[in-house]
């Protein structure tokens, strides 16, 4: 059974096996997913598809994840997009700002804060107050 019915999400990725093994874990949870191998094809996949959600690596060649966020939000400011980076100060997490991803996860992802940020951002909740 599909249980996210008609959402569709975008993953950018230079890292061919990244995007298969996130396809994977995607399409069991129930998710439509498509691939780009590079940020100019996931940009024109974006102008011309309809995405409920992007995903994008931080370090690719050509466009980091932040300048390629920009260009997403340019296009579609109201889409969220997730950056997903192996080199990240924790305390940077929070760039939600415009033109900003609006969350950044660490490699290796927990799966369960991925599972929850996902779904936040699917369903546009705010982020919980910090204290």
């Amino acid at each position: 059974m599909n249980r996210h019915g008609g959402i569709k999400l975008l993953c950018i990725d230079d890292d061919v096996l990244g995007l298969k093994s996130l396809t994977v874990l995607m399409q069991t949870l129930g998710y439509q997913i498509d691939c780009a191998e590079n940020a100019v094809t996931g940009l024109e996949m974006i102008r011309a598809g309809d995405y409920d959600l992007v995903m994008t690596d931080m370090n690719m060649p050509g466009m980091n994840g932040l300048l390629l966020t920009q260009e997403i939000k340019k296009i579609v400011p109201e889409t969220p997009v997730i950056v997903i980076t192996g080199s990240i100060d924790m305390g940077d997490r929070d760039l939600s700002s415009a033109g900003h991803p609006d969350c950044v996860l660490v490699k290796p992802l927990d799966l369960h804060e991925f599972s929850e940020q996902l779904n936040r951002l699917l369903h546009r909740e705010a982020l919980p107050e910090r204290d």
